[in-house]
């Protein structure tokens, strides 16, 4: 009856991402530690929490018609953030970003949408101009 993992996560980070800087006055949400930080009307803010307690690395993605959640973070790539996922539309799984992967029973990627936590996988979840999407590696159910 071995753990499959260590109780804290891996401090990986994207090597090139943008670090959220977290001012006295920032809007936090109660659950999720998304900062508000300015942002162009017409895109997509994407925030990364690997779970080490630090500031969240984010990157706004240009929206465009019929874009998923997974289309998203995917298009985090040009900042040098690897993604590895399986399946396709609503059968898409995140199963690793940078490395860090799901550890099934313990820490896993879970991610929200305008602070709510997702109820559809991240290939089926349309996005609209302006949302905010967190991906968090935790081990909240």
């Amino acid at each position: 009856m071995g753990c499959d993992r260590a109780a804290d996560p891996p401090a990986v980070r994207p090597p090139t991402a943008k670090t959220v800087a977290q001012p006295e006055n920032a809007a936090r949400s109660q659950n999720d530690g998304l900062v508000a930080v300015e942002r162009a009307a017409d895109s997509i803010r994407v925030t990364l929490d690997f779970g080490d307690q630090a500031a969240g690395r984010w990157e706004d993605v240009p929206w465009q018609e019929g874009m998923t959640v997974l289309d998203a973070l995917l298009a985090l790539k040009s900042s040098g953030v690897v993604v590895q996922y399986r399946g396709r539309g609503g059968t898409a799984f995140v199963e690793s970003v940078n490395g860090v992967r799901n550890s099934g029973s313990g820490f896993n990627w879970l991610y929200y949408v305008n602070h709510k936590k997702a109820d559809r996988g991240a290939g089926a979840y349309l996005l609209k101009k302006g949302d905010l999407i967190l991906w968090k590696y935790s081990a909240e159910k």
